[in-house]
């Protein structure tokens, strides 16, 4: 019988991707040994007994039972490169159990940001926000080299400040912390396809800043241009030119 073909997933307990596990599995590996290997990999997990798993995968969530441990991978349409989220689902007359949930409610949100003030979300800025935002226009307005590295990240900001538009520019900013606030909402439902995607995309970040900081670590010819560097020199009195190799000086 051949060989099921090998896969890549990314495992994680933490709802905004902060903590994530990539993992190499076959296709028929069934969800008892898959769990497993998670519950090895997140520490948070191991007390936990498999019943009292929750599987999120796709926008849907199924809870662990007898009847699915022995179901395969691609039985649960897990293919390759899909994201797994495990969360706990503790009986509530367990007399553990408010301890546990805030110690795994802890882990899960632990690199969120959310605002102290979260209730107040409507298109009214404090006076001390409207001031620290007149603040960032003027730095702004005055520094083209701080608009030119803004540019890519909040276009719409800087086109505000490039026309010398306040009230455009504080619009635009409360649409974008809007934006953010749906983002952090969405990332935090488990139940969320959206919030799925926007985690697929913050962990494929983290992947690129670090391949980023690897590389440059590494290998920085890849991104700093090299200038070839000759001398003149003598061997055995023939005069020859020689080349400098760019290691000798790491």
């Amino acid at each position: 019988m051949p060989e099921s073909p090998a896969m890549k997933v990314t495992v994680t307990c933490d709802l905004t991707g902060a903590n994530v596990f990539p993992l190499e599995v076959n296709n028929d590996m069934e969800m008892e040994n898959f769990l497993a290997l998670c519950r090895f990999e997140i520490p948070v997990l191991n007390d936990v007994p498999m019943s009292q798993l929750k599987i999120i995968h796709n926008g849907h969530t199924v809870n662990v039972n007898a009847n699915n441990l022995k179901t395969t991978l691609n039985d649960w349409k897990i293919y390759d490169n899909d994201i797994i989220v495990l969360v706990a689902d503790m009986p509530t007359t367990s007399s553990i159990q408010p301890q546990f949930s805030n110690t795994l409610i802890t882990d899960l949100v632990k690199s969120i940001r959310v605002p102290q003030d979260s209730m107040r979300r409507d298109k009214n800025l404090k006076d001390s926000e409207l001031a620290q935002l007149r603040m960032l226009f003027d730095g702004l307005r005055n520094s083209a080299e701080r608009r030119n590295r803004l540019r890519n990240v909040v276009p719409n900001l800087v086109a505000a400040v490039d026309q010398n538009n306040f009230d455009m520019f504080k619009m635009k900013y409360i649409a974008e912390r809007q934006s953010a606030f749906a983002r952090e909402r969405a990332m935090l439902d488990p139940t969320s396809a959206e919030g799925q995607r926007l985690i697929a995309e913050q962990i494929q970040r983290e992947n690129i800043d670090f391949s980023h900081q690897f590389a440059m670590e590494h290998m920085p010819e890849a991104y700093i241009p090299v200038s070839m560097l000759y001398i003149k020199m003598k061997i055995n009195g023939v005069e020859v030119k020689a080349f400098v190799d760019s290691g000798l000086f790491d």
